[in-house]
C-alpha cells in the first residue's frame, strides 16, 4: 500500500505548520495556496510566518513537501486539509 498524500490548502500560519509537520512525519505534502506571490516566496524557502524550528523543518521535508498554486494539482491528494485565511 503506497503511502496517503495529504493535500493542505491555504499556506499562511496553520496551514503552512501543518503541512510542514505531515511531511516531517514523512508523508508526501501538496500545500495549496491560490496567491502565486506567495507560492512563489514558498518555493524559495522564504516562510511568510515566524515558527521555532520552521525553516530547519521545511528545508528538511524538501521533496516530500511541494508549494503551487494550481489547485488542480489536489486531486493527488488522498487526503485534504483545509486552513484558509480569512480578511477581516
Amino acid at each position: 500500500m503506497t503511502p496517503p498524500v495529504i493535500g493542505v490548502a491555504g499556506m499562511t500560519h496553520l496551514g503552512l505548520v501543518s503541512a510542514a509537520a505531515a511531511a516531517g512525519r514523512g508523508f508526501r505534502v501538496v500545500g495549496f495556496d491560490p496567491a502565486v506571490s506567495r507560492v512563489e516566496s514558498l518555493g524559495r524557502g522564504e516562510l511568510p510566518v515566524l515558527e521555532p524550528g520552521l525553516p530547519e523543518l521545511v528545508a528538511e521535508a524538501q521533496g516530500r513537501l511541494v508549494f503551487t498554486a494550481d489547485a488542480t494539482t489536489l486531486a493527488f491528494a488522498s487526503r485534504m486539509g483545509m486552513a484558509m485565511h480569512r480578511q477581516p
